[in-house]
């Protein structure tokens, strides 16, 4: 593209001042100072919201890979008993999962979400 010189930003000025007046200069300045530091503010404070929601957002691990590929969705298996007796109980589930499969605690969840709002 182009860029501005000190030649083409002198003109610039130079029009600015014919056109608005000397008085009226620095209230502009003083307007487009303000809009910045709005602008700024409002991108800060976006910034940490979506920080903030990225951190409280559930944490889910992916699904597991299919072995029949990615067009193909395998069918779940019937449940089937041994006995006629009813189905498993919580008691008889295995451990839910471990930290190697990328789920936390709620007391490190807990301390990672006061960490990054430390940092913020």
């Amino acid at each position: 593209m182009f860029s501005v010189g000190p030649m083409e930003l002198l003109l610039v000025l130079i029009l600015a001042l014919l056109i608005f007046g000397p008085q009226k200069i620095p209230e502009i300045a003083a307007g487009l100072g303000q809009a910045i530091r709005e602008f700024r503010r409002a991108s800060q404070e976006m910034s940490e919201a979506l920080a903030l929601n990225e951190l409280t957002a559930p944490l889910e691990a992916p699904p597991p890979a299919s072995p029949a590929g990615p067009d193909q969705t395998p069918e779940p298996a019937p449940a089937t008993f041994s006995d006629q007796s009813a189905p498993p109980t919580e008691t008889d589930q295995p451990p839910s999962s471990s930290p190697e499969e990328g789920i936390i605690t709620a007391e490190e969840y807990e301390r990672k979400r006061q960490e990054l709002v430390d940092r913020l």
